[in-house]
């Protein structure tokens, strides 16, 4: 037999054994823990990007790996993390921002370098 409940059909078997009736929440006071939890992250991001001249992806991603020396742009997505289309996307920004330099690598025929210039560094230290 199955009985109606909000809209919809819930089993007798249900209904007896008290599933039916329980509640997500284990008291009717309490509440999900995800919005509170939430807001320290949110809290932090908010507080580095009024701060900074840069994101905060951009610069957990790409700024942290980078040095004046060079890196070759074929390894940041397996050093970061990060799909290639995002590194690509934040190197286009940080070198129109005149962050860092994006030279061929003198040591292969294909392969880009990508460098701080000392404005990168200065937002890589902050």
């Amino acid at each position: 037999m199955l009985l109606k409940r909000a809209g919809g059909r819930v089993p007798a078997k249900a209904r007896s054994t008290g599933f039916a009736n329980r509640n997500v929440r284990s008291t009717a006071n309490s509440k999900p823990t995800y919005p509170t939890v939430s807001r320290v992250p949110l809290a932090f991001a908010l507080e580095f990007e009024r701060e900074s001249d840069l994101s905060l992806a951009i610069s957990a991603n790409v700024i942290r790996l980078l040095n004046e020396e060079g890196l070759r742009v074929y390894d940041l997505p397996h050093l970061s993390g990060v799909s290639k289309e995002a590194i690509a996307m934040s190197l286009g920004f940080l070198g129109k921002g005149r962050y860092v330099v994006v030279e061929p690598d003198p040591t292969a025929s294909r392969a880009k370098l990508v460098r701080l210039t000392p404005k990168g560094r200065e937002a890589q230290d902050a």
